[in-house]
């Protein structure tokens, strides 16, 4: 779990540091003595945990979680008692009372790790089971479909109401329909660089003055399409 301090005290701040590197599972990812800081470091990086002071200066730890839109786990940490309603309201993590045994923090960032980890193993599962996109599709030719992997195409040639598709181990199978929509139809590795022409970026071997090598193969590239494709390229 990435995590970072924030408290007015460099005191506390070295003891929580102490602490967090101990911890295996903690990545400390800043120390804050300046609230305004430390909400400049949440903006540009991701952060799981934090463990902050509530009595500071010009704004308190429940004001500044308060102020965040997307909240990462909290564990407050404060001298007085009387905030920790507070804490629980905000749905915190633990409320620590200073001074922090290593003990006490360490089974406050154990519950941590227990949400943080639920969290992660839900998010894995819910990848896992979105369904893969399609590594083929289906063309027409003659009276029959024809299933074509996305891997064994070179390149696709449209030419008038037909398209040809040059695969990998020197067949063409010739379809019945246009250029329109085809793009969509296929994976991520295919570009189109000319307005009769769509290629497999893995399958090309030279580039050279406007036209691609691809086997014994040469492919213009047109002007309209020239800046798309090579910023793809990119």
């Amino acid at each position: 779990m990435r995590c970072m301090v924030i408290d007015d005290e460099n005191l506390a701040l070295e003891l929580l540091r102490s602490y967090i590197d101990r911890i295996p599972f903690l990545k400390l990812s800043g120390c804050f003595t300046d609230p305004f800081e430390a909400m400049d470091h949440l903006r540009g990086n991701r952060i799981d945990l934090i463990f902050t002071d509530i009595e500071m200066n010009d704004i308190n730890g429940v004001q500044l979680i308060t102020s965040l839109s997307n909240r990462p786990m909290v564990i407050f940490i404060s001298v007085y008692e009387r905030y920790a309603i507070d804490g629980y309201t905000l749905d915190a993590i633990d409320y620590l009372l200073k001074p922090v045994s290593f003990a006490r923090f360490l089974k406050a960032v154990n519950k941590a790790y227990e949400s943080w980890s639920r969290r992660e193993n839900a998010q894995e599962s819910h990848l896992r089971t979105v369904p893969a996109l399609p590594e083929y599709l289906f063309v027409k030719t003659d009276n029959r479909l024809v299933k074509l992997f996305f891997d064994e195409i070179l390149y696709i040639e449209g030419y008038g109401d037909y398209i040809k598709y040059h695969l990998s181990d020197g067949r063409i199978i010739l379809s019945l329909q246009n250029m329109s929509g085809l793009d969509s139809k296929l994976s991520s590795n295919f570009v189109r660089v000319h307005r009769s022409f769509i290629v497999a970026i893995d399958k090309i071997e030279e580039i050279e003055r406007k036209r691609i090598k691809i086997g014994k193969h040469h492919i213009p590239i047109s002007d309209s399409y020239q800046e798309a494709f090579f910023s793809r390229l990119n």
